[in-house]
């Protein structure tokens, strides 16, 4: 059986020439030791590019026109008030809902949107 593990840090707003010197000046070993052993992907950025956007968009494989996340802030017209989005607003499973609707097992720290925990069919 083909066993596939696959780890995603991410560094939220940090540039490439942060890193670079980082690496550079060896300012961070663990961080230049880890980086030195991964397999890089660059994933260019959801627009707009805001963090909650771009962090639903990677952990669903979709883009904002099928996630429905387009800021921090979601607005309702008929109540003119604004709220949070929240787990419940996310119009696609993200990536370990797949999994975990497919039976199969993964661990997630800190999803985007992170609350509530929408519990998937069959897992408790």
């Amino acid at each position: 059986m083909l066993r596939v593990h696959i780890t995603i840090l991410g560094l939220d707003g940090l540039s490439f020439k942060y890193i670079n010197k980082i690496q550079r000046d060896n300012l961070m070993s663990t961080f230049v030791w880890l980086l030195s052993r991964a397999q890089k992907l660059t994933i260019r950025s959801e627009f707009p590019p805001i963090t909650p956007t771009c962090w639903t968009g990677i952990l669903m494989g979709v883009n904002p026109g099928k996630h429905g996340i387009f800021s921090f802030e979601r607005v309702d017209v008929r109540k003119l008030r604004g709220r949070l989005y929240n787990a419940r607003d996310l119009m696609h499973p993200r990536i370990h809902e797949m999994l975990a609707m497919a039976g199969k097992k993964s661990v997630i720290i800190n999803p985007i949107p992170e609350h509530p925990i929408v519990p998937a069919k069959g897992q408790t």
